[in-house]
């Protein structure tokens, strides 16, 4: 009897290992593990739907505006009308279309004498202007005659200001219906410089800077010019 049961068990344990053996072939094989990361998959984007709306344009960043240069200054200043020279004997200088020469210089550089075209115009004394054809010239320093004998004359145009009348001795002049008539310019020798006029047959006697009222016309003396022709300039006003 136990020999029928083993025999029973061998035959079920071979069945089982058939059984068995059988699965494993139907089975799917295992798909190996690989060390490598599978790429991820890229989900493409929908595309935008279109519209008829223009696109907006972005608006720039308003720029600070750049910094002005600076404006270079000139080596050389710009020529203006009035002018300086610092002049010999012999030197021949042209202001603008006036062209003249140095005949002379004396008496320790207070003297200078300018040569146009053989007339001669004559500056005695420091700052003491003579006019000629709307310029006005004059010795504006003799600082350096004893070192070089050369002195500064200055050059420049000549303009009469508001009220002012410009009269050669003997001449006159008529304002508001008034005749004024120089009739000489002089200085005394203390150096005074003086005028004197004549409105209806008086005379008056002025000093430089000094105002007169003169029957309905109020006068003053700016300038005395005496060393070569004798005028004066004079503010004329109605009173």
């Amino acid at each position: 009897m136990k020999k029928i049961i083993v025999i029973m068990l061998a035959f079920a344990l071979l069945l089982t290992a058939c059984a068995q053996q059988k699965a494993a072939e139907t089975a799917m094989p295992a798909v190996p593990e690989s060390s490598a990361e599978a790429p991820a998959i890229e989900t493409p984007e929908a595309p935008a739907a279109e519209t008829n709306e223009e696109p907006v344009a972005l608006i720039p960043a308003e720029e600070e505006p750049a910094a002005a240069p600076k404006e270079e200054t000139p080596a050389h200043a710009p020529e203006t009308d009035e002018m300086n020279y610092e002049v010999n004997i012999g030197d021949e200088i042209k202001y603008k279309d006036t062209a003249f020469s140095i005949d002379n210089i004396a008496n320790s550089g207070n003297e200078l004498y300018l040569n146009f075209n053989a007339y001669i115009l004559k500056l005695k004394g420091l700052n003491k202007p003579e006019i000629l054809n709307d310029v006005a010239y004059k010795i504006a320093s003799n600082a350096n005659y004893v070192k070089d004998h050369t002195v500064t004359l200055n050059v420049q145009p000549f303009k009469l200001g508001k009220n002012q009348y410009l009269i050669m001795k003997d001449k006159s002049v008529n304002v508001n219906g008034t005749t004024l008539l120089l009739g000489d310019v002089k200085m005394d020798t203390n150096g005074l410089e003086s005028a004197y006029f004549y409105i209806k047959d008086y005379e008056y006697w002025i000093k430089l800077k000094q105002t007169v009222d003169a029957t309905n016309l109020s006068v003053t003396l700016d300038s005395a010019f005496h060393q070569q022709k004798k005028y004066a300039i004079l503010t004329i006003v109605p009173r």
